[in-house]
């Protein structure tokens, strides 16, 4: 009787044993699925921000992303009371021209021509962006006009030098460039755009393939 009573217990603690192993395991196999949903979710809110923020066919950050830090320095300039920045407004000279003549799959070859000097010619702490069409912006942080000018005029030199090959063709491609500083007399976005613009204009007109300077007086 003893003899029994001890077998019904000892198969009693196993089957015990093994229903708190197999919950054990449940329950880790069901922590591990919801680490991986988790992980899943944060990836993809993760490459949706870079979509929203990002302009797909460069890398660089879009338009409105641009605007929010644009305006973050100028804040902070304001703030502490000293300009520190450059702010490059950049274009492709004749780039409807190079739609019109080689297609518009040339025409993405450019830009992503152009969108990779500048991820490498400048520093990680610069803001790069394409704001549009042919159109790039970019605000040089902690630098005074001169050492612009040099930064400026290394790319334009740059980009000129640059062979883009679409089907057994060669593209020269060329930008002008125009300049403005950021200083604690600047208010807006708006206001600093409107003078690189400016000189931006006026390089256009001059011939292209240049650069010039607009600072507020």
């Amino acid at each position: 009787m003893m003899r029994h009573k001890l077998f019904h217990t000892t198969i009693l603690g196993i089957f015990l044993s093994f229903v708190l192993w197999k919950s054990n395991v449940e329950n880790l196999q069901l922590k591990e699925h919801i680490l991986f949903q988790q992980k899943e979710l944060e990836d993809k809110n993760k490459e949706l921000e870079h979509l929203a923020t990002h302009d797909s066919l460069t890398g660089l950050i879009n338009r409105r992303f641009f605007e929010e830090k644009a305006l973050q320095e100028i804040l902070r300039i304001k703030r502490y009371g000293e300009g520190s920045c450059l702010f490059l407004l950049l274009d492709i000279d004749n780039f409807k021209c190079i739609n019109d003549k080689y297609g518009h799959p040339a025409g993405d070859k450019v830009l992503q021509s152009v969108a990779s000097i500048l991820k490498t010619q400048l520093r990680e702490i610069d803001i790069v962006s394409r704001i549009g069409g042919e159109e790039f912006a970019i605000i040089l942080v902690n630098l005074d006009a001169k050492a612009g000018e040099i930064v400026a005029e290394a790319l334009r030199n740059s980009i000129e030098k640059e062979i883009i090959t679409i089907d057994g063709q060669e593209i020269n491609i060329t930008v002008s460039i125009g300049i403005t500083f950021i200083d604690n007399s600047i208010d807006s976005y708006e206001e600093v755009y409107a003078y690189a613009d400016k000189a931006l204009y006026v390089a256009k007109a001059k011939g292209k393939n240049q650069i010039d300077i607009e600072l507020k007086q």
